[in-house]
């Protein structure tokens, strides 16, 4: 009972509650051990990685700008978007285009909608003057611009992108974010 309550308390946490680390390491374990489909691990993947952004918005709307959470929430969203680009390109190889191009257009729906909350927050925060909050948003906007992206160009069936190829288009976003960036 008291593991059960603690599960569910932990399951609304935000960067810098106490039950934070319950959260992603338990609760988001126990669920990815669950999601046993393709279907389902790829909609937990894209769950999280919306999750993941909008805890980023939060925190920076609150002013609460830890480089280490940014640094943790950016190598998660990397991971579920790396997990979200093998699939789509499994389900490409194996001729299974329309399925390719759901997922993706499901990715980017959902980067869509995030990258508008986390422009508010950017915004809010250089309306406070919060430097180090902007430049963090700054790394995970261009991260979430990347992957939106690749995304659309995947979900429309287009072939380049600004005369680039589009063949081999990932969603993986950036690489990892060096301290210096999150804490200048």
């Amino acid at each position: 009972m008291f593991g059960g309550g603690v599960s569910l308390a932990a399951s609304q946490a935000m960067p810098g509650n106490i039950l934070y680390g319950y959260k992603l390491s338990v609760n988001e374990k126990v669920g990815d051990m669950l999601a046993t489909s393709e279907s389902a691990r790829s909609e937990r993947d894209i769950t999280l990685a919306g999750r993941r952004l909008t805890e980023a918005s939060v925190a920076a709307s609150k002013g609460n700008v830890d480089g280490d959470v940014y640094a943790s929430l950016v190598a998660d969203f990397n991971l579920r978007m790396k997990s979200l680009s093998d699939t789509i390109t499994k389900l490409e190889s194996e001729d299974r285009g329309d399925e390719a191009k759901t997922l993706a257009s499901n990715v980017a729906r959902v980067l869509s909608h995030q990258s508008q909350a986390l422009l508010a927050a950017q915004a809010a925060a250089t309306t406070r003057g919060d430097i180090t909050t902007g430049q963090s948003l700054d790394f995970i906007i261009l991260n979430v611009t990347r992957s939106l992206t690749a995304a659309a160009v995947i979900a429309t069936g287009q072939t380049s992108i600004e005369g680039g190829a589009a063949g081999g288009t990932q969603l993986e976003g950036t690489p990892e974010v060096p301290d210096a960036e999150l804490n200048p």
